[in-house]
């Protein structure tokens, strides 16, 4: 049975640093991987509007049940989101095993949320080249988990 990944990206806060093609690559690699990623909806077109449709409550409700089920949160942070950040918050409160990784500067990624990953025992974050190195980390990640328990 396939390990259960919520994907976390940018959505509404725009796609200055890593463009929404690319990160609609993210869950096909991850995938590959051998991961199944509930929250595929995110980098899929039209999702803004289909979003405009559910009551924020709902939106809510719906990512926290997939972060309270999933095995792994895998967050694209290169660009900047109100709603990735609170996704790893929440990760971290359930008790969930968090990457977040980034195409910028690390020195320019958030230090709030590089503290809280850095200070928790069940994250990591990295800077990564292209999908394939972020695949190499990911994997590896995943693979440390058991030892994190």
């Amino acid at each position: 049975m396939k390990k259960k990944v919520f994907f976390a990206c940018s959505m509404r806060g725009g796609f200055p640093y890593v463009s929404r093609e690319f990160l609609q690559k993210i869950p096909d690699a991850l995938e590959e991987i051998g991961l199944e990623v509930v929250s595929r909806h995110q980098t899929q077109q039209g999702v803004i509007e289909q979003e405009d449709r559910k009551t924020t409550i709902a939106i809510h409700d719906r990512d926290y049940g997939w972060l309270k089920g999933c095995y792994v949160l895998v967050a694209e942070i290169s660009n900047p989101s109100d709603g990735v950040g609170g996704e790893i918050a929440d990760a971290v409160y359930l008790g969930n095993p968090v990457l977040a990784l980034y195409q910028r500067p690390e020195n320019e990624i958030s230090a709030y949320i590089r503290g809280k990953i850095e200070k928790y025992s069940k994250g990591h974050h990295a800077q990564y080249k292209d999908l394939d190195d972020l695949k190499r980390i990911a994997r590896e990640f995943v693979d440390s988990i058991p030892k994190m328990q």
